[in-house]
């Protein structure tokens, strides 16, 4: 996906630096200048704007004003984008049933199944925003949880990192798919090591929080 251009590069350059500070970290030799006036005088005078300018899904390009030996200068860099941990909710019902879910397949052949999960919330701990995706997904409470780890996720699957929280709910919703066939299926330990040997669950994530389960029994 192409960047975008920043319609109020300030204002968003304000925002990243509430959400990652540690991006904006004074230095000794060459101070970033964040007061608005001084932005703005520089930005009139020079016709340079001051804050992110461009952005993309991996990417900010960031112009900082900042104080050099002789006077203010703007600085450029490219800021990585920093995601929030997505969540990996394993679902138990009745102490027994773990349950996948469907991940949104028209046909049945692309059908997959997964362990529900979400992407992360800022400010939102990880076991609210698992409540959060079981409510939705399932229509499910969550009685009790307990954090089993995190895995780290590849480019394809958009990078950065995942917490894998064992849940145990309320009665699910089964409900019907895309595929015409339930969206939710209930299976026990047993069940769950088939259908990967049988090729049946192929999703990367789902795998690694089944791995991290299986570790733990």
């Amino acid at each position: 996906m192409l960047p975008k251009k920043v319609k109020n590069p300030w204002n968003r350059y304000c925002e990243l630096m509430r959400r990652h500070p540690k991006a904006f970290v004074q230095s000794d030799g060459l101070p970033i200048i964040t007061d608005p006036f001084a932005v703005s005088e520089f930005a009139n005078q020079t016709g340079v704007e001051i804050g992110v300018i461009y952005e993309s899904p991996v990417w900010f390009w960031v112009v900082d004003l900042v104080q050099g030996p002789e006077g203010l200068v703007a600085s450029e860099r490219l800021l990585p984008v920093r995601k929030e941990a997505e969540v990996v909710a394993i679902p138990v019902y009745n102490d027994r049933y773990f349950v996948l879910v469907e991940e949104g397949r028209q046909v049945l052949k692309n059908a997959r199944l997964a362990f529900p999960r979400g992407e992360g919330i800022p400010g939102m701990s990880p076991a609210q925003n698992a409540a959060e995706r079981l409510a939705e997904a399932l229509q499910a409470e969550v009685l009790s949880y307990g954090m089993l780890g995190s895995l780290s996720l590849d480019e394809a699957s958009g990078g950065g990192s995942a917490y894998v929280i064992l849940c145990r709910i309320t009665q699910p919703d089964v409900g019907v798919g895309d595929s015409g066939l339930p969206r939710l299926v209930l299976c026990s330990m047993d069940d769950l090591k088939w259908k990967i040997a049988a090729g049946e669950i192929g999703d990367l994530i789902t795998l690694g929080a089944y791995g991290m389960l299986a570790a733990r029994i």
